[in-house]
């Protein structure tokens, strides 16, 4: 609020027990409400009353909190202005990618936070002095952003060295400013998608770290730290959700008879590898991500009927991703939360084919129930790691492959195994609806990605074919 009944009185000096002045006070009314100000020198004293007076007899308003004529509630607030702007020009990449990153991590996966820092310490790179001029090699700056720049919990904790990169980092990075040049936005963006050898990431990859850094320089837009979107000044496109589907590679997907080879062989690794089978299966047969069956309870996520010759379903709500546990809330290794593509408490009810399900009950015959009900777990009674579940499935490949097929892509990772799995069910006639439903994807990813991607099938389409000119 602001007020003309303005009133001001004598420089007032203030002295101290021996009679010393020792100050100048400036007294003044506004709306009836007391103002003072106290200068050391009487010089300042009457400046500053002298200014007071002009403002008053120029006819100004004063405002009623402060006591100052309006005109200098302006000036001080063009002058933060100002410096606010420049402070806001001078930001570099690295503080306003930290800045996203800080953000986003309440309420973000640990998949998405590792994925965050990763995708921007690719991108940090092309915001920094060229590599010979940089004083740490490249894996030296990418573990120190990946690690604790780009870590929001963890950031204060790196060590001596590390510490010293990301100071060098943030007194080195770019302002974000310099993005309005095309070529600097090119260069972040081609950092981001080039992996640690040089060589460009894969495709999917690619689109996904475009999409991260399209979020990040919005954000820079939205704290006012840049003037327009460098995307969209410089006409690159953000990928859309369709152009991100990737498809599954042909090469890495079984068909059921090598499916239940390496399934078989699975049990034959010695010590973890009859713990694994069934684990297996469960890819195979019911197109299961790993991180579902890991924390998979029985009674809870599945009942068995009494027989192998029956059919049952999983009761899937949950998901449990090995991200490590500097990205976790809880500190463990594994970031427990709901499916992938689900709300939290949203339900799947993926097949278990009467092979599964011969599989599930041997395996609680033959190992029974884990600590709280687990399903699959070690040898010590804990849940299964990545390592184990790597180990024995490099393994099961050397016994179950030929040469050949092992040195291809066939079955290279687990995940392979729900790849085929879906592709099984829509060679086999299950409509795109409920093999979307079953495997927690919508029917569009599934069109692009699975339905030609049968190991086999090929050579039944040219069969047929072959039937056909045969009988002309």
């Amino acid at each position: 609020m602001e007020s003309y009944h303005i009133r001001i009185y004598s420089i007032e000096k203030r002295k101290n027990a021996n009679g010393k002045i020792v100050s100048y006070r400036v007294i003044w009314y506004v709306q009836g409400q007391r103002k003072t100000r106290t200068f050391a020198k009487a010089g300042l004293a009457e400046a500053f009353k002298s200014k007071l007076n002009v403002a008053q007899k120029a006819g100004e308003a004063f405002e009623i909190e402060s006591g100052e004529p309006l005109s200098w509630t302006r000036e001080r607030e063009r002058r933060e202005e100002e410096a606010r702007r420049r402070e806001k020009s001078s930001t570099t990449w690295y503080s306003a990618a930290r800045g996203y990153v800080d953000k986003k991590w309440e309420g973000s996966s640990g998949n998405h936070r590792a994925g965050l820092a990763y995708a921007f310490s690719l991108a940090t790179l092309g915001m920094l002095p060229s590599a010979g001029d940089r004083p740490y090699t490249d894996r030296e700056i990418r573990t120190a952003l990946r690690r604790w720049g780009f870590n929001t919990a963890h950031r204060t904790e790196a060590p001596g060295k590390y510490a010293e990169i990301l100071e060098w980092i943030e007194a080195e990075c770019r302002p974000m400013r310099d993005l309005e040049r095309q070529a600097v936005t090119r260069a972040l963006l081609k950092a981001a998608t080039t992996k640690a050898d040089g060589k460009d990431a894969a495709l999917s990859t690619r689109r996904r770290h475009q999409v991260m850094l399209a979020a990040a320089l919005k954000y820079g837009l939205v704290e006012e730290i840049l003037e327009a979107h460098p995307f969209t000044v410089h006409g690159i496109a953000t990928p859309s959700r369709r152009a991100a589907i990737a498809k599954v590679d042909r090469r890495c997907v079984v068909n059921p008879r090598q499916a239940a080879r390496l399934i078989e062989a699975v049990g034959e690794v010695p010590r973890s590898g009859p713990r694994l089978k069934a684990f297996f299966g469960s890819l195979y047969y019911s197109a299961l991500r790993p991180e579902e069956v890991v924390p998979a309870r029985w009674k809870e996520e599945v009942v068995l009927p009494d027989t192998d010759a029956e059919w049952a379903e999983w009761t899937l709500s949950k998901a449990a991703p090995e991200v490590g546990k500097d990205w976790t809330d809880s500190g463990q290794s594994r970031d427990s939360g709901p499916l992938k593509h689900r709300e939290q408490g949203e339900y799947r009810y993926p097949p278990i084919p009467p092979e599964g399900v011969g599989l599930l009950r041997w395996h609680l015959e033959e190992f029974g129930e884990g600590p709280g009900g687990l399903i699959f777990f070690g040898e010590q009674g804990r849940p299964l790691s990545v390592s184990t579940i790597m180990k024995v499935w490099g393994r099961a490949r050397e016994k179950a492959l030929t040469a050949q097929e092992q040195a291809s892509p066939l079955a290279r990772r687990p995940y392979d195994l729900r790849h085929a799995g879906i592709s099984l069910w829509l060679q086999s006639g299950v409509s795109d609806t409920q093999a979307s439903e079953w495997a927690g994807n919508s029917p569009e990813v599934l069109r692009e990605a699975y339905s030609w991607c049968l190991s086999g099938q090929q050579d039944r389409d040219k069969a047929s074919i072959s039937s056909v000119l045969r009988s002309w």
